[in-house]
This record gives C-alpha cells, structure tokens and sequence, in this order.
C-alpha cells in the first residue's frame, strides 16, 4: 500500500504491483514469439532431414513434431502457436529433451 504523506514529494511509492502485471504481460508476450520461432525452425529442419541435427535439436524437433504435423499446404496457424506456447511452459515435456541430452552426453 502506498500513502502520500508529503503530497507526493520525497514520497516513496511502490511500483511493484504495476512493475509485476507489466512483467506478466511481457512474458506472455515473449512466449509467444517464442513458440513462434520454434514453429518456424521445426519447418526449417524439414527441409535439412537428410543432414541430421544435434542431440537437443533433433530431441526438440520430435517433440514439436509429436503434437504439430509439419506444413505442406496452407492452414490457421493460431492453433499451431498455442500448441507451441504450451509445450515450451510445459516443464514435462522441457526435461525429456534435457534428459535425452543428459543422456547422450553421458555416453560420451
């Protein structure tokens, strides 16, 4: 709470609360730019499949590619991004790429 005692000079005010919805905001904003971007690069590997991917890569590729088919004609992206949103907050779905690449590395 915030409580002008000086009429509003030398006052201290917090601006946590406005600072903290801000944030939310921004965030969500950042996820989904991010889903964006990993829709955007799955679609990139479908055409390099022939070259491989690296271990966290290819882990991260397979995921996207169990929930969102890859495109070959046109179609409502909305869709496709939330998908993307959810699975990058879905720390589930996050560990089993860091495992398989915990375990990759282990047998190195």
């Amino acid at each position: 709470d915030n409580y002008v005692t000086s009429g509003l000079q030398e006052d201290h005010l917090s601006l946590g609360t406005s600072a903290a919805l801000k944030l939310h905001k921004v965030l969500g904003n950042v996820t989904q730019i991010l889903a964006i971007e990993y829709l955007l690069a799955a679609q990139a590997f479908e055409f390099l499949k022939a070259q491989g991917f690296g271990v966290g890569t290819g882990a991260a590729w397979r995921l996207l590619r169990e929930r969102i088919p890859a495109y070959d004609e046109d179609r409502w992206l909305a869709p496709d991004i939330a998908s993307s949103a959810a699975l990058l907050k879905d720390a589930t779905s996050l560990e089993r790429v860091f495992q398989h690449c915990r375990d990759h590395a282990a047998t190195l």
